[in-house]
């Protein structure tokens, strides 16, 4: 299933047929109805109680694109599958971001990919060029602390006495009905 979705999500919005903006009811936030203060639910009037912004049937898509759309807006309300969202992400499939997605909830990420390709790179050069194995990685810990002071040092303190007395002056200054 995922490479199906995949196969639609590295192409353009307008080559798989999907659409460029959401299809949710903005007012009711997709969920067809909008709460009175004293917590009583009154039917959408801008969605008709549907929670879509506009019906599925007059979406400008293929047939077969319009029954994706649709399993993923009836699945988004499914309460197992509420967490994903797919309602609010059916416009472009249930997926909710870019192919290549940087987040660690879905995969890997490419910073992960970036790294272990690097070590792979590394690797081959060295078995290449007939370098020997290198040493494991140590880290040098230090186990004390050392107390060195507090405050400014003489030039810090300098210079941030320099710096309230112009304020001060600015201050000063202004109460007295300069510019």
């Amino acid at each position: 299933m995922a490479a199906y979705v995949a196969k639609y999500a590295v192409k353009s919005a307008d080559a798989s047929g999907t659409l460029d903006r959401s299809l949710y009811c903005r007012p009711c936030q997709g969920c067809g109805a909008i709460l009175l203060p004293h917590g009583t639910p009154l039917p959408c009037t801008d969605c008709d109680g549907t929670g879509q912004a506009r019906p599925l049937t007059w979406l400008p898509v293929a047939r077969h694109v319009r029954q994706m759309i649709r399993t993923c807006w009836e699945l988004g309300h499914v309460p197992e599958f509420a967490h994903l969202k797919l309602w609010k992400w059916a416009h472009v499939l249930g997926f909710r971001g870019h192919f290549s997605t940087k987040s660690r909830a879905y995969s890997v990420t490419l910073g992960a990919l970036r790294d272990a390709r690097r070590a792979w790179r590394t690797e081959q050069a060295r078995a290449h060029a007939g370098l020997p194995e290198p040493d494991p990685p140590t880290t040098l810990v230090i186990g004390h602390w050392d107390y060195l002071g507090s405050g400014y040092s003489s030039g810090a303190s300098l210079l941030a006495a320099g710096v309230w007395h112009r304020r001060e002056l600015e201050r000063q200054f202004t109460t007295e009905g300069g510019c």
